[in-house]
């Protein structure tokens, strides 16, 4: 493993493990630096994580929060007959040939169903992010970032 890291105000870059500690660089700059190149890893495992359970299309995950929100919205509302005031809901239950409860009832139980797959994701990568920085080796940040990576994979 490569590393770029600061020390003593001069910055290194490429560094290996071995070239960086015969130079004096501690340990602990190091393992820092593992940790933040792991951290970036995590964070390119959840993306994929996310585009697996959720959609790989950008910015389908707001149109997902309006759908949702646009569903509550109708439910509260005693699911009226004329649906004209939930445009997203209308069109979509017009274009499955289905009326809009059933339809608000689809994206309600999809959204339901996205959260409990999110709060895995969420609680991998924060509790990932959070268990690097109590170690103090670049193996120990490597080998409980795959692990992290892992786990996210497994979603």
């Amino acid at each position: 493993m490569r590393l770029n890291f600061t020390y003593e105000g001069q910055f290194y870059s490429a560094f290996t493990v071995e070239d960086a500690l015969a130079v004096g660089i501690p340990i602990l700059v190091l393992a820092g630096a593992a940790a933040e190149q792991v951290q970036k890893g995590i964070d390119a495992a959840v993306a994929q994580a996310r585009a697996r359970n959720a959609t790989r299309i950008d910015g389908q995950d707001s149109m997902y929060l309006l759908k949702a929100n646009e569903a509550e919205r109708y439910i509260a509302a005693g699911s009226p007959a004329d649906a004209s005031d939930y445009v997203l809901l209308k069109t979509e239950a017009e274009a499955l040939q289905i009326t809009p409860q059933a339809q608000a009832n689809r994206v309600i139980e999809a959204r339901d169903s996205w959260l409990t797959v999110a709060a895995r994701i969420e609680a991998a990568r924060i509790g990932g992010k959070a268990s690097l920085a109590e170690l103090a080796t670049v193996e120990a940040v490597v080998t409980a970032g795959e692990l992290v990576i892992a786990e996210l994979d497994a979603i």
